[in-house]
């Protein structure tokens, strides 16, 4: 199994062990061998980011050996409200009307 499988696999253990519903994961590489894991989920409305990086984080610790450890780069933790933020545009900025 390569790495970005069996990190999927491992952080799907999340989902019936800490009840997170929907829960999807991907994992993308990030360069140099090493890779960034995106968990959505919708249970993560109700639990701040700390903790959700502490539930992806103590998993990923628990469940891999140190070298499959620092493959890992980073996790984003999103729930829907988080990415329908990022995927807004920025407010568009009038210019200023020029002096003659």
């Amino acid at each position: 199994m390569k790495f970005p499988e069996k990190l999927k696999e491992v952080l799907m253990e999340l989902e019936t062990e800490r009840n997170l519903k929907g829960l999807n994961i991907e994992v993308q590489p990030s360069g140099g061998g090493r890779f960034v894991a995106v968990v959505r989920s919708p249970s993560f409305e109700e639990i701040p980011e700390y903790l959700r990086q502490d539930l992806v984080w103590e998993k990923i610790l628990e469940k891999l050996n140190d070298y499959e450890q620092r493959l890992v780069e980073f996790v984003h933790t999103l729930a829907p409200p988080d990415e329908e933020a990022d995927s807004e545009p920025p407010p568009s900025r009038k210019k200023p009307s020029r002096r003659r």
